[in-house]
């Protein structure tokens, strides 16, 4: 018996952890996909992709995402790229007067029917912006693109508003490219 079903089997029913172990049958090598990954396969990740040209300084565009008030957790991430130099803010517990155009969310595994709890909007009509948890810049003289997902997962609150708050800083007209990506996942603790 190989050490890893060795290792399943004395530790894998006890902790509830691995259920099965698999290796690629030529190298060997023990197969592995990290969590978010796995929910791709599981039909629970989804993504919602939008660019837009912001026109003026100071001019402010926004994107809202809506939590579901249930037992399943929002787990998300963004990547922001920019042609120009733009603040970009996360506020939590924002409120809106209009939700604005709805954005589809995607799922990664395009067989899947299962559909997102998690609602997505651009342009609300913003009243109140919220708590502040997130502040860079990104764009012309600083990084181009921002990922807050490489470094950083927010685990978002249920039944919330998040505010992505999108200033340009220039001049001008010029783009921005919003990815925001999440799996939505039920904690058995």
């Amino acid at each position: 018996m190989s050490l890893w079903k060795r290792l399943a089997a004395r530790y894998g029913s006890e902790a509830g952890e691995v259920d099965d172990v698999r290796m690629d049958s030529t190298t060997n090598a023990l197969i592995g996909v990290d969590y978010a990954h796995h929910e791709v396969h599981d039909g629970s990740h989804y993504f919602v992709k939008k660019w837009a040209d912001i026109t003026g300084a100071a001019t402010v565009a926004y994107f809202m995402f809506v939590t579901p008030n249930t037992t399943k957790r929002i787990h998300a991430k963004v990547a922001i790229a920019a042609e120009a130099e733009f603040r970009v803010e996360i506020f939590e517990g924002g409120t809106v007067s209009a939700n604005g155009t709805a954005l589809t969310a995607i799922n990664n595994d395009r067989d899947s029917a299962s559909t997102a709890g998690l609602l997505a909007y651009n342009a609300p009509t913003v009243t109140s912006d919220g708590t502040q948890i997130w502040d860079t810049v990104v764009g012309s003289g600083k990084n181009s693109t921002i990922s807050l997902g490489l470094n950083y997962e927010i685990i978002a609150a249920t039944d919330e508003t998040y505010l992505f708050k999108i200033t340009k800083v220039a001049a001008g007209t010029h783009w921005i490219d919003f990815d925001f990506f999440w799996y939505e996942h039920t904690s058995k603790h």
